[in-house]
């Protein structure tokens, strides 16, 4: 489950791969796959973009047409209010049921084996809005770590703590002065969120560490991509021109961030991407 044209990709193409090789049926199922109306070329674009990643990997895409928060809510028509961190929209009420039943149905046809779904890192609203529906719509869905979000040091343990997910390893004491400063230079958030009183309400947000009651155990899968698989996940996100260039700036500084990535987690590959499964009983 994707929640826009590129999460999927962006976050499990090593995963996708792996599926592709074993001779597996990959769908990439796009949630908010279509916004502005007063753009519909733009948008037939990005999905044009979307079909040639998914063919770099071997993956086939399918979209849902729901559109994306600022579309569909005025609440979010500024990136620092709610759409960060921020509770979702009073209108949502009626798209979360929208979704719950389009992605019903989409699953009833489809019948994956597996079903792996954003785990929400970043606090984005739709992919909040996707994870909390997967949660619901299959029994051990698969929470991969949203990218670019995820390649933000302590943004994992933060979204993990939100959901009061309890891992195999427990973690550091929680930083927040440590993820703030490492949010700043994320590429993302110095294109779309610069110095500025939008960027000053959203960090006073996220300076409130989330602490929710622990709930679920979870435990951790890694996907390693050895140089060749890594070099075909780069040409799939790349694809997204649009898109790639705001989340990473350039190819080389996605390179470091995935290798710095990737050695925070204990891997000398050249990227790693790491999988969330509940470990508490059914």
């Amino acid at each position: 489950l994707s929640p826009h044209l590129d999460d999927a990709i962006l976050s499990c193409a090593g995963r996708i791969l792996r599926h592709v090789a074993r001779g597996e049926r990959v769908v990439l199922l796009t949630v908010f796959s279509h916004a502005d109306p007063n753009d519909a070329a733009g948008w037939a674009a990005r999905r044009r973009e979307d079909e040639r990643a998914a063919a770099h990997l071997g993956a086939e895409p399918r979209w849902l047409g729901m559109p994306d928060a600022p579309f569909r809510d005025p609440a979010y028509a500024d990136f620092d209010f709610d759409v960060l961190s921020g509770p979702h929209a009073p209108g949502d009420a009626q798209w979360r049921e929208r979704l719950n039943a389009r992605l019903h149905d989409e699953l009833a046809t489809l019948r994956p084996t597996t079903l792996y779904a954003p785990l929400g890192v970043g606090d984005h609203v739709d992919h909040r809005l996707v994870f909390e529906a997967a949660a619901g719509l299959h029994p051990r869905p698969l929470g991969y770590e949203d990218h670019p979000y995820a390649l933000v040091p302590h943004a994992v343990r933060r979204r993990l703590d939100a959901l009061g997910l309890v891992t195999d390893d427990p973690p550091p004491p929680p930083s927040p002065a440590a993820y703030l400063e490492a949010l700043m230079a994320a590429p993302y958030v110095q294109r779309y969120l610069p110095p500025g009183p939008a960027r000053e309400r959203c960090f006073a947000r996220l300076r409130a560490w989330p602490a929710a009651p622990r709930r679920h155990r979870v435990h951790a899968e890694l996907e390693p991509l050895d140089p060749a698989a890594a070099a075909l996940a780069e040409a799939a996100i790349w694809a997204y021109e649009s898109q790639a260039p705001g989340l990473y700036a350039t190819p080389e500084r996605y390179r470091a961030l995935v290798r710095a990535h990737a050695e925070r987690l204990g891997s000398p590959a050249p990227r790693v991407e790491r999988y969330w499964l509940d470990a508490t009983p059914p």
